[in-house]
């Protein structure tokens, strides 16, 4: 008898000994994925419509379209080195942390072309005014650029390939905000990580952004373009892949 009692005494103690230990309590992390409010699609399908969040159709004065890299025709939009897609309104890209910027493009020689020339493929700047662009280069780098309140810029060009090859190519800048000074902008080129450094965080001027061209109607880009997606978040390499095409095999 005195041991079943023992039993139950030493029971009680265990169970109130384990209730009150805090670190057998699993932690639950309530926190939400981030929610994005801005995420911009345009895939050139004989229009120039948004068909992401906000519908930030974009307009031209003319537009030319042309076969995708799938060979569907009028499904990817081409510039000729005088045309460009006028975004919606003023501010529209300037981003107050992280954001991200992906296409394919296909780009073969540029017209009027000039020794170190830059061509802009998304432009939210003037020339060492402000702000920042994602273009190519005369020497046939893809290359980002930002600009400081001061006017200083940073130019970012990958010169290890010469993309001038008339051939569709997937392209992804994410551009992660570390402080008011500095951003990392990061390049993938066909899904894979090419070049990753330190650039101004862009100062942010209210202008109204274009594709093909620069805000004041310079460095006007020569090639096509598809699949433009513009987001207020980075993208996951996951997303990046997705973007390229790339199917990620599993070894078993």
């Amino acid at each position: 008898m005195m041991n079943r009692i023992l039993f139950i005494l030493s029971s009680i103690i265990l169970f109130i000994s384990c209730s009150d230990d805090k670190s057998t309590t699993p932690i639950i992390d309530n926190e939400e994925p981030k929610v994005k409010q801005y995420y911009s699609e345009y895939h050139f399908e004989n229009n120039l419509e948004d068909s992401g969040l906000n519908e930030y159709h974009g307009t031209a004065e003319y537009t030319t379209f042309v076969t995708d890299r799938h060979g569907n025709g009028n499904a990817a939009i081409y510039f000729d080195g005088s045309n460009s897609v006028l975004l919606p309104y003023d501010g529209m890209l300037d981003f107050e942390g992280d954001f991200a910027i992906s296409f394919w493009a296909k780009v073969g020689e540029q017209n009027n072309i000039k020794s170190s020339s830059h061509y802009d493929i998304i432009s939210n700047s003037v020339w060492f005014v402000g702000s920042y662009f994602i273009g190519v280069n005369s020497f046939e780098q893809y290359q980002t650029m930002s600009w400081n309140a001061q006017g200083d810029g940073i130019r970012l060009a990958y010169d290890k390939e010469k993309y001038f090859d008339d051939k569709w190519h997937h392209i992804a800048y994410n551009f992660e905000l570390i402080n008011d000074e500095t951003t990392i902008a990061t390049l993938y080129i066909d899904g894979i990580q090419k070049q990753r450094d330190e650039i101004h965080t862009p100062v942010k001027k209210n202008w109204q952004p274009r594709i093909g061209a620069r805000v004041d109607l310079e460095a006007y880009f020569t090639g096509s373009l598809d699949d433009l997606i513009i987001s207020d978040s980075l993208f996951t390499k996951q997303e990046i892949e997705e973007q390229a095409g790339i199917v990620s095999v599993i070894e078993e």
